[in-house]
């Protein structure tokens, strides 16, 4: 396992080129002052053999700059040192490492560190100038040394501070800008799956309308051309025949507004109503189905086209799987409740297959993809759909709340066709199930 990088090391990785830049710039203007003041250099309380060794000061803290970024807290007091090391040999280029040291603590250190420095700077300033005023009485070397420690202290912790509140605004900019855009990209990515949700959520509704649909439209043609072919009379199936123009007719209508719906987004009206299930009955009858039907629901043109579509569906579709599945069994249709009773109650109930039934489909079990449709276009309805076995046959329950007419819904007024006759021959069922 890797080891964490020592200080030293990461103050290293720190330098910039500079830093390089003044490690090389302060020595020589340190030179270049030496120079210009020669003889009037300042008064030393050491001897000149070791004020000789200035250079050798000088370039030491000038040194420590190079670590003025990684480690800030072992330069200053190096470079500090060294400052007043010089000013006791009489060199005034230690006020330029004074200047670098406040400079660089403000500038690179910690916030705490960075605050203690610009006070520091500013105590100091303040205490020698009264510090030389109480000495001397002299107010003119008071001012000089407040001007001259300004200068060095307080000038380069001003600068240093503007420079890092800059630096602390840029850094501030910067995050608030990748947080707009991280934010931006979040909302994207939001809407990008709100969108195929959207799409899934529309693809699953169509799958489910085409299937209530045309699955219950084409199984009733094929009962009911299957019925021609077996019929041995010219008028039973000239009345098949009937009905099966008529559900490819209503089939296409269908077919034709889904295509519209799915180009130009028009909406569709819902199809198939309570009105409409005395034909269905009636075709599969003619088709030779067993189905015998009772509509006791009162106030029809009351219950919203949404829930009597629901309805029409459910029936059509259990309908389809008695026959498919229980060939020549008894089927009883029951459609009771009202807005009265807040209630639309569906049962579709059959019986097991009768000896020698011909079956209209392909006889392969179900996938249960219908009763999945309608359980969910009656919970979508706040309502419910139970589906199972019964007395060895099958039963369909359906359970959907309805009110008047109200504003939203999307109801018309559709009217009833009140108690649906029995049709076709009269089942003969032992006992009830």
């Amino acid at each position: 396992m890797d080891s964490p990088p020592s200080p030293l090391g990461t103050a290293w990785r720190a330098i910039r080129r500079e830093d390089l830049l003044l490690v090389v710039g302060y020595p020589a203007v340190m030179w270049l002052l030496a120079t210009v003041n020669g003889a009037d250099a300042g008064w030393s309380p050491w001897p000149a053999a070791v004020v000789a060794w200035w250079p050798v000061v000088g370039i030491a803290g000038s040194l420590a700059l190079l670590f003025r970024r990684g480690a800030p807290f072992v330069m200053a007091p190096v470079s500090a040192a060294a400052g007043t090391v010089l000013l006791l040999m009489g060199q005034s280029a230690g006020f330029l490492l004074f200047w670098e040291t406040v400079f660089s603590l403000v500038l690179f250190a910690g916030d705490r560190a960075s605050r203690a420095t610009e006070i520091a700077a500013l105590a100091a300033t303040g205490l020698a100038a009264v510090a030389v005023l109480a000495a001397t009485s002299d107010l003119r070397q008071a001012v000089m040394t407040a001007l001259l420690l300004g200068l060095s202290l307080l000038l380069p912790a001003e600068w240093a501070s503007n420079l890092r509140k800059a630096r602390n605004l840029a850094a501030a900019e910067a995050s608030r800008a990748c947080a707009v855009e991280e934010a931006a990209r979040q909302r994207a990515t939001i809407a990008a799956g709100r969108h195929e949700l959207a799409l899934a959520t529309e693809r699953q509704r169509m799958a489910h309308e085409l299937h209530d649909v045309l699955s219950a439209r084409l199984s009733a043609i094929a009962l009911q051309t299957g019925a021609a072919l077996r019929s041995g009379t010219p008028e039973l199936a000239a009345e098949v025949l009937a009905h099966v123009r008529a559900e490819s007719v209503a089939g296409l209508g269908e077919l034709a507004s889904m295509i519209r719906l799915l180009n130009a987004g028009e909406a569709r009206e819902s199809a198939g109503s309570i009105g409409d299930l005395e034909s269905l009955v009636a075709a599969h009858a003619a088709a030779g189905a067993r189905v015998s039907a009772s509509n006791t629901v009162s106030g029809t043109e009351a219950i919203p086209l949404q829930v009597q579509t629901a309805a029409y569906r459910i029936v059509a579709e259990a309908l389809v799987n008695a026959l498919r599945h229980a060939p020549g069994a008894a089927i009883d249709v029951v459609l009771d409740g009202g807005p009265g009773e807040g209630l639309l109650r569906v049962l579709v109930d059959n019986g097991p297959a009768a000896a020698g039934g011909t079956a209209a489909g392909s006889g392969a079990p179900g996938t249960m993809t219908g009763l999945t449709s309608l359980r969910l276009r009656a919970e979508q309805l706040g309502g419910t759909l139970e589906a199972g076995e019964h007395d060895g046959g099958w039963r369909v329950a359906a359970r959907l709340p309805v009110a008047a007419t109200r504003e939203g819904t999307g109801a018309r007024a559709v009217a009833g066709p009140g108690p649906i006759a029995a049709a076709g021959p009269a089942p003969e069922r032992g006992g009830r199930r």
